[in-house]
């Protein structure tokens, strides 16, 4: 299945979002979300942490990844490289557009893998690399195409 529409509707009101991982990465985007109005809910194999970083921000825990998953329209993935894969896969499976943090992944075929799998569930896969927006990097840009 192919197409733009998410495998499941989206409810109305506020986008749902859930953040995966509150290392240094995660707790920058879970910043951000509310810094948009936008109360995260939020997973991490360290609990402690998230609480933390929930109670800090105004978001939301998951005990569990699948909790997350069952609960948002997008997962934001900040966990370690390693794991970019198998969140955005659970992601899409779950019908769950999906933000991942850079690099992708570690390997062409995890990442063909996530790309297959957004694909197969109908669902968007975005790579959060937002530094090409930076004035100095549109600056370098538009020096080397004139």
């Amino acid at each position: 299945m192919s197409g733009s529409s998410p495998a499941r509707p989206r409810v109305n009101g506020p986008l749902r979002v859930g953040v995966v991982g509150t290392g240094f990465m995660g707790e920058t985007h879970v910043a951000a979300w509310a810094a948009e109005g936008i109360r995260a809910v939020i997973h991490d194999v360290d609990s402690g942490r998230a609480a933390t970083l929930a109670e800090r921000y105004g978001a939301q825990v998951a005990a569990t990844r699948e909790e997350l998953l069952g609960t948002v329209d997008v997962v934001d993935v900040c966990t370690p490289t390693h794991l970019h894969a198998e969140v955005a896969i659970a992601a899409a499976r779950a019908g769950c557009h999906v933000i991942c943090e850079k690099p992708m992944a570690r390997t062409l075929a995890d990442a063909e893998a996530m790309l297959t799998a957004a694909r197969d569930a109908g669902v968007r896969l975005f790579v959060a690399h937002v530094v090409r927006f930076f004035p100095e990097y549109v600056a370098a840009r538009a020096a080397v195409l004139n």
